[in-house]
């Protein structure tokens, strides 16, 4: 299964290159080795990445990646769901008020449901996102690989871009909610300096 994956990941890569007009070099990576020298890069982007690495691929890859990080160079993170959100704002407050909007307005005005599963992950989702983080466990993983300069913050704002996120994010995963807002947001940031 993996190595279907594998091939599949770097078909989209490839493609979604070509559909946006960038220039850019797939490599295909063994054992969490960068080929490239130490103080290499100035910025290191390791988006929706974390979530699909064991705890041990994790930390073979941050540490590569501090390794090929110039003095002061930057590594910047996105990862999600925020495991928090799985464990306690959907589990106990989202998936019960998302049942009630989905039979009292979402069903009958646009004739889709919400999810109010009992766990909100597909089974893709299960299988390839096997180190959930939260905001704490991210900056440990971080620390533990010599990081210092460490910022790991919650933001799932960028996704107001519809009505219907625009109505999620404000009723049915209130972000905004001083002190357990966090329970609800989905993206974790990070902003590393070596």
């Amino acid at each position: 299964m993996g190595l279907i994956i594998l091939l599949g990941a770097i078909k989209l890569s490839k493609e979604s290159l070509v559909k946006n007009r960038l220039k850019a070099e797939v490599l295909k990576i063994k054992d969490q080795k960068l080929p490239f020298e130490d103080n290499f890069f100035d910025v290191v982007f390791l988006l929706d990445v974390v979530e699909h690495l064991y705890p041990q691929e994790l930390k073979k890859t941050l540490v590569e990646i501090k390794r090929v990080l110039k003095t002061q160079g930057r590594l910047i993170i996105h990862t999600g769901p925020n495991k928090e959100y799985l464990e306690i704002g959907y589990k106990y407050f989202s998936r019960y008020l998302n049942f009630l909007a989905s039979k009292t307005i979402w069903e009958p005005l646009f004739k889709t449901k919400l999810i109010y599963t009992k766990d909100p992950r597909n089974k893709s989702e299960k299988d390839l996102h096997v180190n959930e983080q939260t905001v704490n466990s991210l900056k440990e993983e971080l620390k533990k690989v010599g990081f210092k300069d460490i910022n790991v913050w919650l933001n799932s704002n960028f996704r107001k871009v519809k009505l219907g996120y625009w109505f999620l994010f404000t009723f049915l995963q209130p972000t905004w909610l001083p002190k357990i807002g966090k329970y609800f947001a989905l993206d974790i940031w990070a902003k590393i300096k070596k």
